[in-house]
């Protein structure tokens, strides 16, 4: 979900098609054999089923609302400029800048054990406050509350459909550098039936060249927008296998900087060149919805 330049590419054995200003990818360095996963040797280590949501405040809670970076008041803690991302991360706390009162704007509602996490139009009258950004929506992370070396993470989802909605769940290490980053599953609502998962690292590149690297694609799934799915990694030393409804999609070798702890994070992005400008297909609000987050340890 960080801004980068590998992050389009389409591997999964599928046609390759790099969009524009994209080149095409390296064939994958394994392949997937569709294997249901095991959950035999799975020990539960976090679990948010969402009766309730625990934002974090004052010290205390499970869920922080932005990322940090460059304090709360920041555009870049409450989006990624760097995606061209369209929305501000809200919360109910937060006034905007310059503010002195909450905005009011609460992108997190929960039903019947469901989080939806909202995107809307911003209010006119709340745009001079938050960066002139036409959306808002909501982003949640367990930066300060749950962080884990290795093991199995998967959601159960529902995505949004319509263009311009990118929603995604994904790892990155507590020790706040980046990358490296696993991208468990993001996903863009003008195409729902494609799933696009993969991985950033400091390198080497699959080609051996120094520098940024990372692979990652698309593989084809039902519609997501039209139930809940589950997905999921199973990240060890040596390697990270993604699912999809608790099926193998695809595999990768381990990159050398992916051993340090590394939390979650689930959000609903707005627009960029990569998820395209809301336009008549894109209904709003919109929803992100997660039934339950999920971590275990792997015994041997």
């Amino acid at each position: 979900m960080t801004a980068s330049s590998w992050r389009r590419r389409s591997l999964l054995g599928l046609p390759l098609l790099a969009g524009p200003g994209r080149a095409a990818a390296a064939e994958p360095v394994m392949r997937p054999d569709g294997r249901p996963l095991d959950r035999s040797r799975l020990v539960p280590t976090f679990a948010e089923e969402f009766s309730s949501l625990s934002l974090l405040r004052h010290g205390r809670g499970r869920w922080r609302t932005q990322f940090g970076h460059g304090g709360p008041t920041s555009p870049d803690s409450r989006s990624l400029p760097g995606n061209g991302e369209l929305q501000v991360y809200m919360d109910p706390d937060f006034a905007g800048v310059g503010g002195t009162q909450p905005l009011g704007i609460n992108p997190f509602s929960v039903r019947d054990g469901v989080l939806f996490i909202e995107a809307n139009r911003t209010p006119e009258a709340a745009r001079p406050l938050l960066w002139d950004r036409p959306y808002t929506s909501g982003l949640i992370t367990t930066r300060f509350s749950f962080a884990q070396r290795y093991g199995h993470f998967e959601i159960r989802a529902r995505l949004p459909r319509g263009r311009g909605l990118w929603p995604a769940f994904w790892l990155l290490p507590v020790n706040g550098a980046w990358p490296p980053e696993i991208d468990v599953f993001e996903q863009l609502g003008k195409d729902p039936t494609r799933l696009h998962i993969g991985y950033a690292t400091r390198g080497p590149r699959p080609d051996g060249k120094p520098g940024r690297a990372g692979e990652g694609g698309y593989v084809e799934v039902p519609d997501v927008s039209a139930g809940f799915h589950t997905y999921g990694v199973s990240w060890q030393a040596d390697q990270l296998r993604f699912y999809f409804d608790d099926r193998e999609i695809q595999a990768y070798r381990t990159p050398p900087d992916m051993h340090v702890p590394m939390y979650l994070l689930a959000n609903l992005a707005v627009g960029g060149p990569w998820a395209g400008t809301p336009d008549a297909t894109t209904v709003f609000p919109a929803h992100l919805q997660i039934d339950f987050i999920r971590a275990y340890r792997q015994e041997s």
